[in-house]
């Protein structure tokens, strides 16, 4: 009981990290209506430029670029409140299965 147990609350925590970083992905892109920095814009080129030199990137392969960072940004900030959530709630699962 104990290792399917603890594959499903693994698998939900993997589960709910997903839902909550793409979440929190779509609010804050629902919501921006900033330009790229600049700063980001010209860290993107170089690092585009840097892995294929031949390569020359236009507008959309910075905007690609950086909503890929916002994704990971949101999966990092999600994974920050699933994971000590989580944490929490088996600890008390298993301390409530040891009072029975």
């Amino acid at each position: 009981m104990t290792r399917t147990a603890r594959l499903a609350w693994c698998t939900a925590s993997v589960v709910l990290w997903l839902v909550l970083g793409f979440g929190l992905t779509r609010i804050v892109y629902a919501h921006l209506s900033v330009e790229i920095p600049r700063w980001l814009s010209d860290a993107i080129r170089t690092t585009l430029t840097r892995l294929d030199p031949d390569y020359r990137p236009d507008a959309l392969d910075i905007i690609d670029s950086s909503l890929l960072l916002l994704i990971l940004a949101m999966h990092a900030l999600a994974a920050l409140v699933v994971a000590p959530l989580a944490v929490i709630a088996w600890r008390h699962f298993v301390r409530s299965r040891s009072v029975r």
